[in-house]
């Protein structure tokens, strides 16, 4: 099954620290957690600053070398920004790639950190998500005139749009011949017109924007 697009939060106990410190320093929250955490004292205080740039609603920007850990040292203070405050935060990244490492790998480690006490989700552009009324609309339409051979090609996407939960389409992998019939099937502003649309209510990309 693939993952989900969406990490709920659950009644927790968990009492944030007035600190960053304890995320951070030696025998900290993370390092209690992640074998081999090395504490770093510029990705500590990279973290303070962007918690102050939030805490005082000011612009910050900053920049850090690779292996500094970045990625904990914007997600702490958002986080603990966010629950704080009870306020959403956005966080947009240049790449997919990264998009996918921040809510696979590292929000669910916080996650856990924090005993689930955050909900998160993740989005990305309209294009990135399989469109259901292009599906039918080539089923009813161009599939009857294609030749068997290529109907037969049809039918891994017919099985991915059964079974994806997000309608992600960077579940299918770059090598998958699946990849470019379901690329030629994905959302777009021309084609996508929510009011009058027969999909909407199971339109991956509405139920994503929806959940964030």
């Amino acid at each position: 099954q693939p993952e989900p697009n969406f990490i709920p939060a659950q009644d927790s106990d968990f009492s944030y620290p007035d600190q960053l410190d304890d995320f951070f320093k030696p025998g900290g929250l993370i390092s209690r957690q992640l074998d081999h955490y090395e504490h770093r004292h510029i990705q500590e205080k990279m973290a303070e600053f962007i918690l102050e740039s939030f805490e005082n609603e000011t612009i910050g920007i900053t920049e850090a070398a690779t292996g500094t850990g970045k990625s904990f040292a914007y997600l702490i203070p958002a986080i603990l920004f966010s629950v704080r405050h009870q306020q959403p935060v956005l966080i947009s990244t240049k790449t997919k790639s990264l998009q996918d490492q921040l809510f696979f790998k590292d929000i669910p480690f916080i996650h856990h950190l924090v005993r689930q006490s955050f909900s998160a989700a993740i989005l990305k552009g309209r294009n990135n998500y399989f469109c259901r009324k292009k599906y039918h609309q080539f089923l009813e339409f161009q599939l009857p005139h294609l030749p068997i051979t290529l109907r037969e090609q049809m039918m891994p996407t017919v099985i991915y749009q059964a079974y994806t939960q997000t309608g992600d389409l960077g579940e299918i992998g770059k090598s998958d011949p699946t990849r470019s019939l379901a690329r030629y099937l994905s959302a777009d502003a021309i084609s996508c017109f929510p009011r009058s649309c027969p999909h909407k209510r199971e339109c991956h990309y509405y139920q994503a924007r929806q959940q964030a």
